[in-house]
């Protein structure tokens, strides 16, 4: 009787491990299929693909350089950092003064003026020289400026002519710069007694 009873145990048993061997092997064969279907879709995919750009031919290569151009204009705005115009409220730094502008304080008599810094005080502080059209020179001086901070609320420059003349102060209502602060264009408003006079002029860059 009991070694009966132990053959029916061990048929069980070895019953049991068959169909464990077999539900095993029917999960890897699911997992086959399912990436066989994946294999399947990316292939109909590619297919797709394939036969549209034989259709367009142009497609593909339109795409590609729509991405390339996106990857440059991503480049080129990390790159360019300060470029741009910045208003009265967003002027950090004027170290880009330095060089020749067309410098329109009087509309009706324009001139040239020339920024040069002292060494050290890039930036900062310096001397300038304004010249008629005709490049006879009009006047020359020091000058300081400084970029907007919250004590003061703007950016400006003061120029200090030779001989005495009277100083004169402007606003720094916006310019252009480069990637480098470079100014390009300036929007300045003469500074009196009042505050800021109206209208801005311009000071445009001419030289390098």
């Amino acid at each position: 009787m009991m070694n009966k009873q132990s053959a029916v145990k061990k048929l069980s048993s070895s019953s049991a491990k068959k169909n464990s061997g077999a539900n095993a092997n029917a999960k890897k064969n699911s997992g086959a299929n399912a990436s066989a279907k994946k294999n399947s879709s990316a292939n109909a995919n590619a297919k797709r693909n394939a036969a549209a750009n034989q259709n367009d031919p142009f497609g593909g290569l339109a795409q590609g350089l729509f991405q390339l151009g996106q990857s440059m204009g991503q480049a080129f705005q990390a790159m360019a950092g300060a470029a741009g115009w910045h208003g009265a409220d967003d002027i950090q730094t004027m170290k880009g003064l330095a060089g020749e502008y067309l410098w329109a304080e009087n509309a009706f008599n324009p001139g040239k003026i020339t920024f040069t810094f002292d060494a050290g005080a890039v930036g900062y502080k310096g001397k300038y020289k304004i010249v008629n059209l005709l490049g006879m020179e009009i006047e020359k001086g020091v000058f300081n400026t400084v970029p907007n901070n919250p004590a003061i609320g703007w950016a400006s420059i003061t120029l200090q002519p030779a001989g005495g003349a009277n100083i004169r102060s402007f606003v720094v209502s916006g310019m252009m710069t480069g990637s480098d602060w470079k100014i390009v264009i300036m929007l300045l408003n003469k500074l009196d007694a009042s505050g800021p006079v109206l209208p801005a002029f311009s000071a445009v860059r001419i030289g390098v």
